[in-house]
């Protein structure tokens, strides 16, 4: 009789057996977390729907405010107390930013709306070097959200929050204790001892439990479910088969965001550059971790600041070539914020990346001083870009063409980037291809059979000192005939030619030697 009875309660072991370990993170207090985040003190905050307060931060708590109270009242408990509008909102699109910072543990990520996410961590215990590594890291990672958040962990989902949802009470195992009950397979007294007040039933189903005289989850756990069925009803069965593990909901794979788009909101508006720096690295953070996730590079950023006065201003920070080195990102930042000025405090700063691609495998040499010094040249360019217009920031590069001073091309040095770099022509270089060209070619003049150019107001006597070396090209347009020789002035050395067409001598550019 007794083997009958345990197989007709079907709960011996309370999902030990499921080969699934789920994590349940509780974060009872979004809608506070929402504005507290961004900011290092604990301020006394109460958010308000109607004439009710409906949510209070330990500091307000601590002066006495507590929900359900007037908005009048809790005035007069805490003068200093700020009041903002419950927005349930607010809550969930933080909730849901969380979501998908959750996809760097798994792709099973749901969101049990609206203070709870579920992640099946099973198959990712080896890439984290198992359960403790992966708790000890995602322990870190949570703390720097600045939410506040309990922890439960279960064969199921339903065992992983009800833990988390205990967390708050007193007495309640910890998760470290979680783990060493998981590790020793005694789940099932650690859960025994919960208080059915607690569990996620409807509240007329606790009230009828509460009147039988249940207190703890091990007497429900005693009764045969056929006996629990015919007292409570269908649902109470449900919900102790979905806790052992007897029936589960599919687990389903998180659909990622396609955009990164975060904000953080300040209870007191910021009225100097110095204290955006903070907020700034916060949002950077998780835009690194979201650019991590999904393999991705960018090539714009755009910071939003909204003021008190409900003003907006804007900060584009844009690289020559897209990355996702958000340090670089932080440093160009500082650059445009020299020239940032509002008329009001800011409340709000958001984020969004723009122009995201797929990130490419980068091949970097084994020695470092024969590595390629694009990069650097890059980041100088990128600074300059931050203090002047891509309007005003050129630079040259070499081009396919046989003409000497036509193989250098004037361009915005903004717009050229890796890819068109790498794809250039390479030339052969001789002492025919100046360094420094002019655009276009200054002319010269004859006086007394001898060549004079006239710079900054002072004239110069050139004085060749080559051979004549004749390039004719361009035939198919419009013909160049030309003479090109090294000319010499004040022990600096010029590249001249004589147009042949236009029977005239010019300036073609200076050697740097």
């Amino acid at each position: 009789m007794a083997k009958a009875t345990a197989a007709q309660r079907g709960l011996p072991a309370l999902g030990t057996e499921t080969g699934r370990l789920y994590v349940s993170l509780y974060f009872p207090a979004l809608a506070l977390d929402h504005w507290l985040r961004a900011s290092q003190e604990n301020y006394p905050l109460a958010l308000y729907s109607g004439q009710r307060v409906v949510a209070v931060s330990s500091a307000a708590r601590a002066a006495g405010v507590a929900e359900g109270m007037s908005v009048t009242s809790a005035l007069a408990l805490s003068p200093q107390l700020c009041l903002r509008v419950f927005e349930p909102e607010q809550g969930l699109h933080l909730l849901q930013n969380l979501a998908q910072w959750a996809y760097g543990f798994t792709p099973y990520v749901e969101l049990d709306e609206p203070d709870f996410l579920h992640l099946e961590v099973a198959s990712s215990l080896r890439l984290f070097h198992g359960q403790a590594m992966l708790l000890e890291r995602m322990a870190q990672e949570l703390s720097a959200w600045r939410c506040g958040v309990f922890i439960g962990l279960g064969p199921t989902r339903m065992v992983a929050k009800l833990l988390a949802k205990n967390q708050a009470v007193e007495a309640a195992p910890s998760l470290a204790e979680q783990q060493t009950a998981i590790a020793e397979q005694r789940l099932g007294v650690l859960l025994s001892a919960l208080p059915v007040s607690r569990l996620d039933v409807s509240a007329a189903l606790l009230k009828r439990l509460a009147s039988a005289g249940f207190r703890q989850l091990g007497q429900l756990m005693a009764l045969p479910l056929r006996e629990l069925g015919q007292r409570f009803g269908k649902d109470a069965v449900a919900y102790l088969q979905l806790l052992c593990g007897q029936q589960e909901k599919p687990v389903s794979a998180l659909a990622l965001a396609p955009a990164f788009n975060q904000r953080l909101a300040f209870i007191y508006g910021l009225t100097d550059v110095a204290h955006l720096q903070e907020p700034l690295q916060v949002l950077l953070r998780q835009l690194q971790q979201f650019l991590r996730q999904r393999q991705l590079i960018t090539q714009r950023i755009c910071w939003c600041f909204c003021h008190e006065d409900k003003t907006q201003s804007q900060i584009i920070v844009a690289v020559q070539s897209a990355h996702s080195d958000t340090d670089e990102f932080y440093q160009l930042t500082g650059l445009k914020l020299e020239n940032l000025s509002w008329s009001s405090a800011i409340a709000q700063v958001g984020l969004e990346a723009l122009g995201l691609t797929s990130a490419a495998p980068v091949a970097k040499g084994l020695f470092r001083d024969m590595r390629d010094k694009s990069d650097d040249i890059e980041r100088l360019i990128n600074r300059f870009y931050q203090r002047f217009s891509a309007q005003q920031f050129y630079s040259y590069k070499l081009q396919a063409e046989y003409l000497p001073d036509r193989q250098q091309c004037q361009q915005l040095a903004f717009v050229s980037n890796k890819t068109k770099a790498s794809s250039a022509v390479d030339l052969e270089v001789d002492h025919w291809l100046c360094p420094w060209l002019l655009h276009p070619p200054q002319a010269l003049l004859m006086r007394e059979k001898k060549l004079m150019w006239y710079s900054d107001g002072q004239r110069q006597e050139l004085e060749l000192m080559s051979r004549a070396v004749r390039f004719d090209s361009h035939w198919w347009q419009q013909r160049a005939r030309r003479d090109y020789f090294i000319a010499k002035a004040r022990q600096h050395y010029y590249s001249v030619f004589f147009c042949q067409q236009r029977r005239q001598w010019f300036m073609a550019g200076f050697y740097v030697c």
